[in-house]
C-alpha cells in the first residue's frame, strides 16, 4: 500500500513544479515586456510554452468557443483540480 502513497506524493509533487514554471514563465514574459522586447522578443520556444501539456482535442474545444468542455476534459485526463485545469486551458486561450 505505501507504494500508492509514494506515487500520489510524486504526482503532487509534479504538479507543484508544473505551476512554480507557469509562474515563471509568467514572470520571464512579464520582465521581457517591461523591457520592450514584448512577446516576439522572447522567441518562439518562449512564448509558446506549453507548460500544462494541454492536448490537441482540448486546443480544438478552445478554439472552437467551448472553453468549459476543454477544462472539463482536461481535468478528465489529467485528473487535476480545477485551478488548475483552468489555468491550463486559460494559459493557450
Amino acid at each position: 500500500m505505501g507504494k500508492w502513497f509514494d506515487q500520489a506524493r510524486e504526482i503532487e509533487r509534479l504538479q507543484r513544479e508544473n505551476q512554480r514554471l507557469l509562474a515563471l514563465v509568467t514572470q520571464l514574459k512579464a520582465c521581457l515586456g517591461e523591457e520592450g522586447l514584448g512577446e516576439e522578443g522572447l522567441g518562439e520556444e518562449v512564448s509558446n510554452v506549453d507548460v500544462f501539456g494541454v492536448s490537441a482535442e482540448e486546443r480544438q474545444l478552445v478554439a472552437a468557443g467551448r472553453k468549459v468542455e476543454a477544462i472539463k476534459a482536461y481535468r478528465e485526463r489529467t485528473r487535476t483540480d480545477l485551478v488548475t485545469a483552468k489555468n491550463a486551458i486559460d494559459s493557450i486561450s
